[in-house]
């Protein structure tokens, strides 16, 4: 039998501000101004990817992955590599598919650098690929995708099954420019803020396996 929870929820505003640039430099030149809001639009990216993962829901924070509840735990197991395939069975015993991990770039260096006994595994019958679950060129492990992001916490990882969360979004990032801070106006100074507004919705958390990489 299925059924509906409600849950309210709302777009947080994540915003960059730079430091005073005196005006006229960037009236002089507008290359730099373009090349000042794409780095600030850079930032702002990293900062929804940190919420994404860590967000504490208080404020205008995210409930990003690592806050959020109903999902699965998964400790470790042998090594990282196995570790990652037992979170695979975890999902599809539910009725989910994995659709890709998301790990600190240091686990992911663990992950390909992991000695395997020849034989170990056999994941076709010519052997092409002797046995190996890690395909470092496509980037993905166990035929999953891999993305990598210094937001996760080293010894930490996480599995995403298809369809179980999403960012949302309004679809506009903002730039605009003040003079109303401090005493910038008197300094013919101006700061460059940057924002947009963000949710992540995990529409079934079951769905979403929080691994622990190490044994530490």
């Amino acid at each position: 039998m299925y059924g509906l929870t409600p849950y309210d929820g709302h777009l947080h505003v994540i915003a960059h501000l730079s430091e005073p640039i005196d005006k006229y430099v960037l009236q002089d030149g507008p290359s730099l101004t373009s090349f000042v809001q794409l780095e600030m639009v850079n930032g702002l990216h990293q900062a929804v990817e940190i919420q994404v993962i860590n967000g504490d829901g208080t404020g205008e924070n995210l409930t990003g992955l690592a806050h959020t509840s109903g999902i699965q735990t998964l400790a470790f197991t042998t090594n990282a590599v196995r570790t990652a395939r037992a979170a695979v069975t975890k999902v599809e015993t539910l009725g989910f598919q994995g659709y890709y991990y998301v790990l600190n770039p240091t686990d992911w260096e663990t992950v390909e650098t992991t000695q395997l006994d020849a034989g170990q595994y056999v994941l076709n019958a010519e052997g092409s690929r002797n046995g190996v679950p890690v395909d470092s060129a496509a980037r993905r492990l166990w035929g999953i995708p891999v993305t990598v992001s210094t937001a996760v916490p080293a010894g930490t990882g996480y599995l995403l099954s298809n369809g179980v969360a999403q960012l949302v979004t309004d679809g506009g990032i903002q730039t605009e420019q003040s003079s109303a801070i401090g005493d910038s106006f008197a300094r013919n100074q101006v700061h460059l803020r940057v924002e947009g507004r963000f949710d992540l919705a995990v529409q079934r958390p079951m769905g979403v396996v929080k691994m622990a990489l190490t044994g530490a």
